[in-house]
């Protein structure tokens, strides 16, 4: 995503040079760029002058957003949700419950206050 904002101006940019740029294999970002597509934070076009750009501004994309889109939810510890609710079924003997719920909530609010733009122009 961060490359593809550094491009800017729209034009698609190829799996192949994606990937090699930033030393990631080729299949495995495939399968992550056509999970960010089928979430329309991503476009992609095929073809000889094909690739990928991203569906909207760089600067309304949060971090935060491409994490609950990839893995589902934007948490350090499976026990709590992306909205710090605590599931755990231990939950009256955690005793670091508290702890988990303040960090997840300064990561979380963090993660979705930093956008693309912000990322790429180095704004952190």
């Amino acid at each position: 995503m961060a490359r593809l904002a550094l491009n800017g101006n729209g034009r698609f940019v190829s799996l192949a040079a994606i990937a090699r740029i930033e030393s990631i294999p080729a299949g495995y970002l495939e399968k992550v760029l056509t999970k960010l597509e089928k979430s329309g934070f991503v476009r992609a076009k095929k073809g000889s002058s094909g690739g990928y750009r991203l569906a909207r501004p760089a600067r309304k994309i949060t971090i935060g957003q491409v994490l609950c889109h990839l893995e589902n939810q934007a948490t350090l510890v499976k026990c709590i949700d992306d909205r710090g609710r605590y599931s755990c079924p231990n939950k009256r003997q955690c005793v670091t419950k508290s702890l988990w719920q303040k960090v997840q909530a300064a990561v979380g609010k963090y993660l979705f206050s930093i956008t693309l733009d912000d990322v790429v122009k180095k704004n952190l």
